[in-house]
């Protein structure tokens, strides 16, 4: 192979000897010294490019971080600049990257430029901002009522969303679910506490519930109806309107409340007064209409429209305005002027009902006047 390689070569050499030997390494030792130069050079060429975008990019994450963090007055160890997309290519800034955020209502993005080359980006970032929290000092049950004493200062991450604090328990608290020692309180596993009632032995229906009948308790808001909102110093004074087991949550519909009301003490015939005489007030349990009389004082001057029965309620309904005066009937009318008053007789000319404008005449001078019906048998001036 040699002796080919040298005729072909040195062709004014007529043997390959071992001059023509050296001469052929000579040649190949400086082609290939040139070829490792060249490589060399594109080598130092690429890892100084990469050097110099590594650079771009360190430089870039650190003037992100620090204009957030004097922007948002925060320190630098809780901001993360989330990874760059490797295709990205970052030109190197003579000055700063001018920093700014782009959007309003978020701080999770930045605007990087550098102004000189007009290269401009959109990063993410995120906050990683230490905050003041709760955690659980032991595992608790639903229904639990939760105070500072069940709960242990810790610090977390400010993005952490629906976190307790301390005026979340201003309410008396109670827990919705199951909770674990060392767990991050949340907002959502409590709702308000309130107090319920519960029997604790059975009644029966109409029977009267005594102070000693039930407990209070602190049940979670979402778990009660209106209805069962009561006062204590109610429910002492009322009567089970139903059987009632031991343990049962009291309510409205429960309960016969004590009411004071309008009843008729004995049989009132039909357009008889109501008077103190046939009527009392007296404790009713019962339902009762909305017009329901509670005192002698309400049906006062009034006659009934129907007969009422002896213990029945007396409404508004059942009552009318009586007859004050009648047509024909020998009046009073009072006439005062500051501390004068005078009294004539007057005939009355029309039926009148108490606080009635009606027409008087005067059986002397037959002058006839207005008056209003002050009660039986009386009227006063206008």
């Amino acid at each position: 192979m040699w002796h080919g390689l040298a005729g072909r070569v040195c062709h004014n050499v007529g043997i390959a000897s071992d001059i023509f030997v050296s001469h052929t390494f000579n040649i190949m030792r400086i082609k290939l010294s040139v070829l490792i130069f060249v490589l060399s050079l594109s080598i130092l060429n690429v890892m100084g490019v990469e050097a110099e975008e590594k650079d771009a990019r360190s430089n870039l994450i650190s003037d992100i971080k620090s204009w957030v963090s004097s922007t948002l007055s925060i320190q630098q160890n809780e901001i993360k600049v989330l990874a760059l997309d490797k295709r990205l290519k970052i030109p190197v800034c003579e000055e700063s990257y001018t920093i700014s955020f782009p959007y309003q209502k978020t701080n999770n993005t930045v605007l990087a430029e550098c102004l000189k080359s007009e290269w401009r980006a959109y990063v993410g970032i995120k906050i990683f901002q230490q905050v003041n929290a709760y955690a659980y000092t032991k595992n608790m049950l639903p229904g639990s009522i939760l105070t500072m004493q069940h709960l242990t200062k810790i610090e977390v991450n400010k993005n952490s969303k629906g976190l307790l604090d301390a005026d979340d328990l201003k309410d008396t608290m109670v827990l919705n679910v199951k909770v674990s020692k060392q767990q991050l309180a949340e907002k959502r596993h409590l709702s308000k506490g309130v107090k319920v009632f519960t029997t604790i032995r059975d009644l029966k229906k109409g029977e009267k519930i005594g102070a000693n009948d039930f407990i209070a308790e602190i049940k979670s808001e979402s778990q009660i109806s209106k209805n069962q909102l009561l006062v204590a110093e109610v429910i002492a004074d009322s009567r089970a309107s139903r059987d009632l087991q031991i343990g049962t949550t009291l309510s409205h519909s429960d309960l016969k409340l004590r009411k004071k009301v309008l009843v008729a003490s004995e049989i009132i015939p039909q357009g008889q007064k109501v008077t103190p005489f046939n009527t009392n007030v007296s404790d009713y349990f019962d339902v009762i209409a909305t017009d329901t009389l509670m005192s002698t004082s309400d049906a006062e001057h009034m006659e009934v429209v129907r007969t009422i029965k002896s213990g029945s309620p007396i409404r508004l309904s059942d009552v009318r305005p009586s007859l004050m005066v009648k047509k024909g009937d020998d009046v009073y009318l009072v006439i005062e002027k500051g501390s004068l008053s005078i009294t004539t007789k007057m005939l009355a000319l029309e039926d009148g009902k108490f606080g009635a404008q009606i027409k008087l005449k005067n059986p002397e001078s037959q002058e006839i006047v207005s008056g209003i019906v002050s009660g039986p048998g009386k009227t006063k001036g206008i």
